[in-house]
């Protein structure tokens, strides 16, 4: 009678143990962590603000100050040791929908000059995978066709932001960087041109359709810039954009035809060389053979 009463006892314990593990096991979901991809944009060895003054920038090392300064992610994923992507699902906000994030670094409103406003220089979501196991980053610069033509109107933040809207028909400014160089800017072959601004827009060119009447609009050049980091570590690391670099090869001073600065138009002097800092190839928009040099991995 003991031994019996000693086995059932055995028996209650082994079952016990078994239950545990099983109530472990089904309790404990898909990995998922949540990521924070910090990005700082300078000019050189300033950072990019409202309240700093931009030395050095360009052939001619001119100074300036910051009138907007705004691009549009999107596509973002985290890639493992092993070479796989793994999507990066955005945190919902008004900086962020729809797979696209705004990165603002224009702290003050109307061109700089305006009452402080808020900037956002971070990307935040979660992955499904963990932290140690991510090795590099890759993401788009601007937005997706399927969404750059859409109602700006109707549109939620951050696509409903007014001045980052082309047309019907270009879509949205996936880059605007405007600077102020000081003393303005002339064109050689123009004594009656003056311009106070030199502009950075990017955005697809070539586009045909009425995007008003429903139709579908296509884009000869829809210049959306892949950029990729085999290494990288969003818990220590941020991405940086130089706009020192995007105009190395610049006469901040002078405009040579088309809009002033660059408005990505195939045969705008200025675009050239800024296209080619953005990886992009200015006559077809395609992603360039070499990779976008404005864009690099720093530590924090």
């Amino acid at each position: 009678m003991r031994q019996f009463g000693f086995l059932f006892i055995m028996l209650l314990t082994v079952a016990s143990i078994g239950c545990d593990g099983d109530s472990s096991t089904n309790t404990s979901g898909p990995v998922s962590s949540e990521v924070s991809i910090q990005f700082q944009a300078v000019a050189g060895d300033v950072d990019i603000s409202c309240d700093a003054t931009l030395t050095g920038l360009g052939t001619t090392a001119v100074s300036a100050s910051l009138a907007d300064f705004r691009f549009f992610v999107h596509d973002i994923a985290l890639i493992d040791a092993a070479g796989q992507e793994i999507a990066l699902t955005l945190e919902e906000n008004d900086w962020q929908s729809s797979d696209i994030a705004l990165l603002d670094f224009q702290n003050k409103t109307d061109s700089c000059t305006g009452e402080t406003k808020d900037t956002h220089t971070a990307v935040t979501g979660t992955v499904a995978a963990n932290l140690s196991d991510i090795a590099g980053i890759t993401f788009k610069l601007g937005i997706p066709a399927e969404l750059n033509h859409s109602d700006q109107a109707a549109a939620v933040s951050p696509l409903n932001i007014t001045s980052m809207f082309w047309t019907w028909n270009a879509g949205y400014k996936f880059i605007r960087a405007d600077v102020a160089p000081e003393g303005g800017l002339t064109r050689p072959d123009d004594a009656e041109f003056s311009g106070s601004t030199f502009n950075l827009h990017l955005g697809s060119t070539g586009c045909s359709g009425d995007a008003t009447q429903g139709e579908a609009v296509e884009c000869t050049n829809k210049n959306l810039t892949q950029i990729s980091f085999a290494s990288f570590d969003s818990t220590s690391q941020a991405i940086k954009l130089d706009y020192a670099d995007i105009v190395k090869a610049q006469n901040l001073s002078q405009d040579l035809g088309g809009a002033p600065g660059c408005m990505s138009g195939t045969t705008d002097p200025e675009c050239s060389s800024i296209f080619t800092t953005l990886g992009l190839d200015l006559a077809t928009g395609a992603v360039a053979a070499t990779s976008a040099s404005a864009f690099t991995v720093v530590d924090q």
